[in-house]
């Protein structure tokens, strides 16, 4: 799952020019990616044009974006910004987006720097409570009956060790979440200079 960001009326560079869009259905593969390669170029040429993240580095950014914009977006921004609803965020608040960023961009790296040092030891102990719930599984639950095939299957036949499993292998209990969700500086400044750029911009 990716969250694709696309500019609504993008500064365009000069000279350069969006690709026509082809016959997917028709077109040969050297012709697909001949547009491929002539989008990239546009798009790099262009940065408000278009910005993409996975839901792991999106919801990083968009957690950051809200929490040194609450002047600037709404409870209904930060909540929709979650989702791939299309939701819009006008010309004027993008470019007060960009540039409350980029005066917050040390903080950024201070994060990052702090979440790579912590990251070790982290994992670490998320694995740990990975290899518990399987040995609650493989070793306790699984005997136990013939209809216990799976970690679903002891929520109905074991629902007291379900319980013991689904906290230390679920999101939301005791692992750290967030080492599923890095924060990463760079790609946080790529937005603030798409944001600047597109015109406004659209979530999906």
């Amino acid at each position: 799952m990716g969250f694709d960001l696309h500019g609504e009326n993008p500064t365009v560079k000069e000279g350069t020019v969006k690709p026509k869009e082809i016959d997917w259905d028709t077109a040969t593969q050297e012709e697909k990616e001949k547009y491929w390669d002539l989008q990239r170029e546009f798009r790099d040429a262009n940065p408000g044009e278009y910005f993409r993240a996975n839901v792991w580095f999106w919801r990083p950014i968009w957690n950051f974006v809200c929490e040194m914009c609450p002047d600037i977006l709404t409870e209904e921004d930060f909540e929709r910004g979650q989702y791939n609803d299309n939701h819009l965020i006008e010309e004027d608040r993008a470019k007060d987006i960009a540039k409350r960023l980029r005066e917050k961009m040390d903080l950024a790296r201070k994060r990052q720097k702090k979440y790579e040092t912590d990251a070790p030891n982290k994992e670490k102990f998320n694995k740990m409570l990975e290899d518990a719930g399987s040995f609650i599984f493989e070793k306790i639950s699984k005997p136990k009956s013939e209809l216990i095939t799976c970690p679903g299957d002891m929520e109905i036949h074991d629902p007291e060790n379900y319980k013991r499993w689904e906290t230390l292998v679920h999101s939301g209990h005791i692992q750290f979440d967030e080492m599923s969700y890095p924060i990463n500086a760079k790609v946080i400044e790529e937005f603030a200079n798409f944001a600047e750029h597109s015109g406004g911009f659209r979530i999906n």
